[in-house]
């Protein structure tokens, strides 16, 4: 976002103040020089309108909440793990290890079991195989978002953690004693 000295190129421009009031449409020289004076930043907030639109404003509390803002969302991740219908014992276990893992950091899973060849006439051996994940997960640290469904030759699932299981996985500070 261009501001004061930065917005080039153009000559005249349609200026808003900082109580939204329209000032009408200022040389640039102007415009920059009104900002100024009242102690505040010329921030272009349409450049491709004719002529461009600015507004008088802080540009560094501008920023500052722009920022906050973005801290305040929350990218929600889903990770994921495949498996096949001969997955052994061992591997599963360690699969099922990482998924709990991933769990209690607090992200989503997808499980997904590939059918190979004439595999797929066997579903009930992936459900089976499924089960047998949900079966090796901690109890009560998990739901079940989408249940397994088959698609194509990709049987799928989707786990979430419980709320519990997020807010149990966050740090736990200290109170310090002088």
């Amino acid at each position: 976002m261009r501001h004061n000295h930065l917005i080039r190129g153009v000559y005249t421009v349609n200026v808003i103040d900082e109580t939204g009031k329209q000032l009408g449409i200022l040389n640039i020289r102007e415009a920059i020089r009104v900002a100024t004076e009242k102690g505040l930043d010329l921030v272009e907030v349409s450049p491709n309108s004719t002529p461009p639109t600015c507004k008088i404003m802080n540009f560094g509390q501008f920023k500052y909440e722009q920022n906050k803002n973005k801290v305040k969302q929350r990218v929600e991740v889903t990770k994921e793990t495949g498996i096949t219908v001969n997955t052994s014992e061992h591997d599963l276990g360690i699969k099922v290890k990482h998924v709990q893992d991933w769990l209690d950091e607090g992200h989503k899973v997808l499980v997904k079991l590939r059918f190979h060849g004439r595999e797929i006439m066997f579903t009930k051996l992936g459900h089976d195989q499924m089960d047998r994940i949900i079966a090796l997960l901690r109890p009560n640290s998990f739901t079940i978002e989408n249940k397994p469904g088959l698609n194509g030759k990709l049987l799928s699932m989707l786990i979430k953690p419980t709320k519990s299981t997020q807010q149990s996985t966050a740090p736990v500070t200290k109170p310090t004693s002088n």
